[in-house]
C-alpha cells in the first residue's frame, strides 16, 4: 500500500507534499498503517506551468535536508531509507513502472477524465456561474489535464532510467487480451485495464504477470514467447540480457458446481459472534454430496435485481457433507467471509447462484416473511428438506429437527442493543432496536468475569440511554438486556477508564 502511494504522488508531482499533506492512519496499536491521498491541488499539472511535467519528484522526496516546505527533512527520510533496502527498491520499481504504463498511460487517464467529467458536466455550468467562471475555463483546466498525461509519460520512463541508473539491458514486454469481458492481467500487481499492454522496462526489475479470471470463468494457459518459468496462472521472467517476451491468457467458463445449498440463515444475535467477538447474522452452505466441493464464481445476495451481491471467495471448499458459514453483519471491511448486508428481520428472499461462463444460474433460494431474534431459519433435513422456523441456532453444524412454533410470543423481544462506545471509559450509550412495543419495561444486568452481578439499571429507555460505568472497576464485563424474567439480548463491553 505504501508503494502504492509513493507511486501515486511522485508520477503526478504533488508539489505540496510530502512536507505537506501526508496523511496516515491505523486503526489500532497493532494495526497495519494506512497511507491517504490527500489535496492534489498542486498535482497533475494543475497549477504548473507548461513545463511542470518535468517536475524532478524523486530529487524532492529523497532529499535529507529540504526546506520546511515542501520537503523537510522529516517528510522525507521514510523513503530515503526504504530506498537503501535492495529488495525495497526494486519492489518499488516494478510496481512504479507497470503504473507508469497501464493507470498513468495517456489513453487511459483520457478514460478516467471523460467517465468522471460527463457525470458532473450539466452541474457545471451551474458551479462555474456560482463562482463568477465559465464552462469553457473548466474545459481548458480538463484539457491541462489531458495535457500533462501526455507530456509526464513521455518524460518519466528516461528520468527514472536516469535518477536509478538503471542499466541498458531493456525488456519489452506485451500483453494481449481480446477476451476482456473474460479475464484480465496483473503486471507486477497492477491491474491492466486497456489492451494490448506495452512496457520498456530493465532486467534488474522484477517483472511477474498473472492471469486473473473474471466472475464465471477460468484460466487454461497461456500463450506465450520469451524466457518464462510458467506457475499455472503465474509467470515469472527472469534474463542476464535484454530480452523481448508477449503473453496472451486463454480463459473458459467455469464447470457448474452441484451439490451445494442455503440451509440455515439468522439476524444479528448474541449466540453467534464473528472473529472480533462481535454480534453476527450469518448464512450457512451445505453440501450433501460425498466429495469436498471447491466454489468458483458463487454469490449469496437477498436482492433478485442485484443477485451477485456478495461474492464466495473463489477456492472456498465446502467438505464432503459439511457446511461453511458466512458473516451477514453488513462488515464487509472486516473479511472475505462477511458480507455486505444483513438479514432483514422483516422478511426476503435469499439466492445461491453461480455464474458459469456469461450466465447467472441460481442455485438455491429461502423466502421467509419473518426473522426471530436468536432462532434461525433451516432446512430439516440438512439440504434438500423443508424450510422451518428452527429452535435452535446451529452454525457449521447439523440442523436440529426441533421446531420454533411459539412464534407470537417471540416478537416483543425482537430487540437488539447496541453499545458504544466500546472500550469505553465508563461513559457508555445503549441503543435498543428493533420492535419495543410491548408492556413491561427494560432492564440492564452487568456482570463482572466470574459471574458476580456488579451493577443493575432499571427501567431504560426504549430508544437511547445514557449509562454510567465509571464506578466500577478497568476489565472485561458482560450486559444483558432483560425483560421481566427473559434476557432479551447480550453484548459485551471493555472498560479503560
Amino acid at each position: 500500500e505504501y508503494i502504492n502511494y509513493m507511486t501515486l504522488e511522485i508520477y503526478v508531482a504533488n508539489r505540496d507534499w510530502p512536507g505537506n499533506n501526508l496523511k496516515f492512519w491505523k486503526k489500532s496499536i497493532n494495526g497495519k498503517w494506512r497511507w491517504m491521498v490527500f489535496d492534489l491541488d498542486y498535482g497533475f499539472g494543475f497549477r504548473l506551468d507548461e513545463n511542470g511535467y518535468t517536475n524532478q519528484t524523486f530529487q524532492i522526496v529523497t532529499e535529507p535536508d529540504g526546506p520546511n516546505h515542501p520537503n523537510p527533512p522529516w517528510s522525507t527520510i521514510l523513503f530515503r531509507k526504504l530506498l537503501e533496502n535492495n529488495g525495497f527498491k526494486k519492489q518499488f520499481l516494478s510496481t512504479f513502472f507497470a503504473h507508469m504504463y497501464s493507470s498513468f498511460t495517456p489513453e487511459w487517464c483520457n478514460y478516467v477524465l471523460d467517465s468522471l467529467s460527463s457525470r458532473i458536466d450539466f452541474e457545471i455550468t451551474y458551479n462555474q456561474i456560482k463562482y463568477g467562471r465559465t464552462k469553457d475555463q473548466w474545459k481548458q483546466y480538463l484539457s491541462t489535464l489531458r495535457q500533462y498525461a501526455l507530456n509526464r509519460s513521455q518524460f518519466m520512463p528516461g528520468y527514472v532510467k536516469q535518477y536509478f541508473n538503471l542499466s541498458s539491458d531493456s525488456v519489452k514486454v506485451n500483453i494481449t487480451n481480446p477476451s476482456v469481458s473474460k479475464g484480465k492481467v496483473m503486471v507486477n500487481e497492477a491491474l491492466l485495464q486497456m489492451y494490448p499492454f506495452n512496457m520498456n522496462t530493465y532486467k534488474e526489475i522484477p517483472l511477474h504477470v498473472k492471469a486473473v479470471p473474471g466472475k464465471g470463468y477460468s484460466f487454461v494457459k497461456w500463450k506465450i514467447t520469451g524466457p518464462a518459468n510458467i506457475d499455472s496462472n503465474k509467470i515469472e521472467f527472469r534474463s542476464d540480457t535484454s530480452f523481448n517476451i508477449s503473453a496472451e491468457p486463454v480463459f473458459e467458463p467455469v464447470d457448474a458446481t452441484n451439490g451445494i445449498y442455503l440451509n440455515e440463515i439468522a439476524s444479528t444475535t448474541s449466540l453467534f459472534r464473528d472473529e472480533y467477538d462481535e454480534k453476527s447474522g450469518f448464512v450457512e452452505l451445505y453440501n450433501n454430496t460425498f466429495e469436498d466441493k471447491v466454489l468458483y464464481s458463487f454469490f449469496i445476495s437477498d436482492k433478485s435485481d442485484n443477485l451477485m451481491r456478495y461474492a464466495i471467495p473463489d477456492s472456498t471448499v465446502v467438505p464432503a457433507g459439511g457446511f461453511i458459514t458466512f458473516y451477514l453483519d453488513g462488515e464487509a471491511k472486516q473479511g472475505k467471509l462477511h458480507a455486505s448486508f444483513k438479514a432483514d428481520n422483516d422478511g426476503e428472499t435469499f439466492y445461491l447462484t453461480q455464474k458459469t461462463g456469461a450466465t447467472l444460474n441460481i442455485i438455491d433460494s429461502a423466502s421467509f416473511t419473518q426473522l426471530y431474534t436468536n432462532h434461525s431459519y433451516g432446512k430439516y433435513a440438512d439440504g434438500t428438506g423443508e424450510w422451518q422456523y428452527m429452535a435452535i441456532l446451529t452454525p457449521g453444524k447439523p440442523n436440529n429437527p426441533e421446531k420454533f412454533v411459539n412464534l407470537d410470543n417471540v416478537i416483543e423481544y425482537a430487540v437488539e442493543m447496541k453499545i458504544y462506545p466500546n472500550p469505553s471509559d465508563g461513559k457508555v450509550t445503549v441503543q435498543l432496536e428493533g420492535d419495543v412495543t410491548g408492556s413491561g419495561s427494560y432492564g440492564i444486568l452487568i456482570f463482572d468475569l466470574s459471574g458476580k452481578l456488579a451493577l443493575r439499571i432499571s427501567p431504560v429507555n426504549t430508544d437511547i440511554s445514557a449509562i454510567d460505568l465509571s464506578n466500577l472497576e478497568d476489565g472485561y464485563y458482560l450486559i444483558k438486556l432483560v425483560k421481566g424474567t427473559k434476557v432479551v439480548d447480550t453484548d459485551r463491553i471493555i472498560l479503560i477508564k
